[in-house]
C-alpha cells in the first residue's frame, strides 16, 4: 500500500514519506533516506522514488562524486497547505470547520498540549474578528 495515491494529491505515500524525510534532514542521499524510512525499501526503490520527486520538481539533485544528493525545492508548508486546501474543497466541501469538527470529534486522540493549543488558536481568532469592523 505504500505506493497508493491518494485522491487529494499526485503523490504517493512513499513520496509523501521520503519528503518528510528530505525535509528534515535538509538535504539527503539515497543511502540516507533509506536507513531513515523505517522499512525495508530496495535501494531502487528510494532511488526511483526520489528521481521521481525530483522530476516533479519537489527535491533538487546534486551530483558529489558518484552520489547523488537531494534538497527540498518546494517547502514543507507550501507542499502541505496545497494538500489540506484540496482536502478541504474536496472532502469537506470547503468548510474548514467541518475539517475541525472531524479532527477533533475523537477527543481521546488530542494530548492535553494539543487541546491547549487549540484553545490558544481560537483565542487568537477572536481577537482577530473582535479587531474587524
Amino acid at each position: 500500500m505504500g505506493s497508493s495515491r491518494s485522491i487529494l494529491t499526485t503523490l504517493g505515500e512513499t513520496e509523501i514519506e521520503v519528503l518528510n524525510i528530505v525535509w528534515r534532514l535538509g538535504r539527503a542521499s539515497v543511502s540516507e533516506v533509506r536507513d531513515v524510512i523505517g522499512r525495508d525499501l530496495a535501494h531502487n526503490t528510494v532511488q526511483t522514488v526520489m528521481r521521481n520527486l525530483s522530476r516533479k520538481g519537489y527535491l533538487a539533485a546534486e551530483l558529489v562524486g558518484k552520489t547523488h544528493f537531494y534538497t527540498p525545492r518546494k517547502r514543507e508548508e507550501q507542499v502541505k497547505r496545497g494538500i489540506l486546501r484540496r482536502m478541504v474543497a474536496s472532502v469537506f466541501g470547503g468548510s474548514q470547520l467541518e475539517l475541525i469538527r472531524a479532527l477533533v470529534a475523537e477527543e481521546k486522540d488530542l494530548g492535553p498540549e494539543e487541546v491547549e493549543e487549540l484553545r490558544r488558536l481560537v483565542a487568537r481568532l477572536d481577537e482577530r474578528s473582535e479587531d474587524t469592523p
